[in-house]
């Protein structure tokens, strides 16, 4: 407990720390690394050295930036803690403060001996925000925009006056130091670290709100192309059964696992594993059963979703391997490439795992031809992808476009353009892409890319709708962390800005996925961004889903299937189906 009001200490809550630092690493990556003044300073040089609009000193921004660190470690050592200029204390505690919000006792922020002007400490009470969160929607809504709006005002006021600046925050910052109970002998004080890192959070994101400051090995692990599961399985996702009371089934299984290769299919039902009953057990305690060391063994019991006898299987239980890009053949020559992430190298390995996919497989006892298959079409499926490094998203559209603009660019000092360079060996085939609304960045650049040469038909959802670009850089050598900033923004070869606002897909696809599909004549076809959907050869292509389609009785006709039914896949094989040569 930190007393800072009489009769009302301030608690130090390190669920609340841990829960904020999480956000940029685990604890244990932030476990013993120094951060306190000189570290904070190191990544903000760094910081505005490189920022694509950093603050003039003395501005309202960055006085505000300095202001919200101050406020963000305060807030990680006690969530119920606010920091409020005195001038705003009359207004907020009048007639509409009704549960005694800010009826608490203030407390001046010392600074070198004296009080810094015009600045309170108020801790905000259980009973008053229990209260408060009992009042109905509109109530709510109304009291916190004049709040808002009395603070900025007063904020503002103040920073006319008395602005708060760097010392400001080195006096707050030594003043939370002096509140933690002291280390023991030979340990640091760990709790003034994290609170200095939640620091430069509130700073950075007050300036840059992408902005991050991120531990050096959680970076370098998520920088990796492939990552290992911690808990080794046998390749099969569970889900309860439809059809069975208490029973557990096949939700999905991994391709090249052992389930994959003793040709388990969704909806089996499990009925034991390593002879052990699963009916009626939680989902946690089979899957305690499922799971367990590398290469060794569980025997599974299961009953086919299609008629016939149970299967007793003894399957290896290997870590899932999960990579940047990923390809299959879907049929003969058509390939689908699921794109995850843009890390360094994504750009070559995505040219070799559509090489990969082509090879032949072994049918039964038949020797596969030397020779690979030709490539016919591609689905590039991109849901649930985040961005990463905008080189490697411009060496895949360079691969698929052949030639022309694939992104503007404008950085700190100077505005360029990436262009694709033709090749013989550009993959000139038909392309349908796949998004979602969590595909972004250079995600969006990639399909925004492809869109705007009509290279391909883009379907799914209005993607995230972030056109910024990142930097993330570690300061020095010996430093333990990376900032991240912004450093550039995008537009689209046709000049489209996406930021808040995302790329339109040409065919907006079912938000539910659900094997129920309108005809492609019914769906939206021909955006603002995608006019030619809607004339000419887009029309023809789009007629031609709407009667040839068959992407429904499909996934109705296939009772077990291999994996998990993927409705938005199978509509995205039909269009490419349609998509002429060119």
């Amino acid at each position: 407990m930190i007393a800072l009001f009489r009769g009302s200490p301030l608690a130090v809550h390190p669920a609340a720390v841990a829960w904020i630092v999480a956000v940029l690493g685990t604890p244990d990556d932030w476990s013993g690394v120094d951060f306190r003044w000189p570290q904070f300073e190191l990544a903000r040089t760094t910081v505005l050295e490189r920022m694509l609009e950093p603050p003039t000193e003395g501005s309202v921004a960055e006085n505000h930036a300095w202001r919200r660190a101050a406020e963000q470690a305060l807030w990680s050592l006690d969530p119920t803690a606010e920091l409020i200029p005195t001038t705003a204390l009359g207004s907020l505690r009048g007639p509409d403060d009704r549960h005694g919000h800010y009826a608490s006792e203030s407390l001046a922020l010392p600074c070198g001996g004296r009080s810094l002007p015009g600045l309170s400490i108020l801790r905000i009470t259980a009973t008053a925000e229990q209260l408060e969160s009992e009042d109905s929607a509109a109530v709510k809504q109304a009291r916190d925009k004049l709040r808002k709006e009395t603070l900025d005002a007063a904020w503002l006021a103040r920073a006319t006056t008395s602005p708060f600046k760097q010392a400001e925050l080195k006096c707050a910052m030594d003043w939370l130091g002096k509140q933690l109970p002291p280390p023991k002998l030979g340990e640091r004080q760990t709790q003034l670290d994290l609170a200095w890192l939640n620091a430069f959070t509130g700073w950075i994101k007050a300036l840059d709100r992408n902005g991050d400051i991120i531990a050096r090995q959680f970076w370098e692990r998520a920088s990796e192309s492939t990552h290992v599961a911690d808990v080794a399985d046998p390749g099969i996702a569970i889900a309860r059964c439809a059809k069975v009371d208490g029973g557990w089934c096949v939700a999905d299984v991994r391709e090249d696992s052992a389930a994959w290769l003793a040709d388990v299919r969704v909806h089996d039902q499990i009925v034991s594993l390593d002879r052990k009953d699963v009916n009626g057990l939680d989902k946690a305690a089979v899957w305690q059963l499922l799971s367990g060391q590398a290469e060794t063994k569980v025997t599974v019991r299961l009953q086919p979703a299609l008629a016939g006898n149970p299967r007793d299987l003894k399957l290896v239980r290997d870590q899932a391997v999960d990579r940047d890009v990923t390809a299959r053949e879907l049929t003969t020559g058509v390939v689908v490439v699921r794109l995850k992430d843009f890390v360094k190298g994504t750009g070559g390995r995505f040219r070799q795992a559509i090489a990969t996919a082509l090879q032949p497989k072994m049918t039964g006892k038949r020797k596969p031809s030397k020779k690979p298959n030709e490539l016919k079409g591609i689905v590039l499926d991109m849901r649930g992808h985040p961005g990463g490094i905008l080189d490697e998203a411009v060496a895949v559209a360079d691969s698929l476009l052949g030639q022309g603009v694939i992104v503007h660019t404008k950085w700190r000092t100077k505005v360029a353009d990436r262009q694709a360079t033709s090749t013989l060996d550009d993959l000139t085939v038909p392309l349908v892409v796949l998004v979602d609304k969590r595909c972004a960045s250079a995600c969006e650049v990639l399909a925004g890319a492809l869109q705007d040469h009509r290279r391909a038909v883009v379907l799914g959802a209005k993607t995230f709708g972030k056109a910024s670009m990142q930097e993330i850089k570690r300061p020095n050598l010996m430093a333990e962390f990376y900032v991240k900033t912004t450093i550039g923004r995008y537009l689209t070869p046709n000049n489209r800005d996406l930021d808040h606002v995302g790329t339109q897909p040409d065919v907006v696809l079912p938000a539910d996925a659900t094997l129920t599909f309108a005809p492609a004549s019914l769906l939206t076809v021909g955006t603002a961004a995608s006019p030619w959907l809607a004339t000419g050869p887009g029309q023809a292509t789009a007629q031609c889903v709407s009667t040839t389609g068959t992407a429904p009785q499909r996934l109705a006709a296939d009772l077990a299937p291999r994996r998990k039914s993927d409705p938005w896949l199978e509509m995205a094989t039909d269009w490419l189906a349609c998509v002429p040569n060119k």
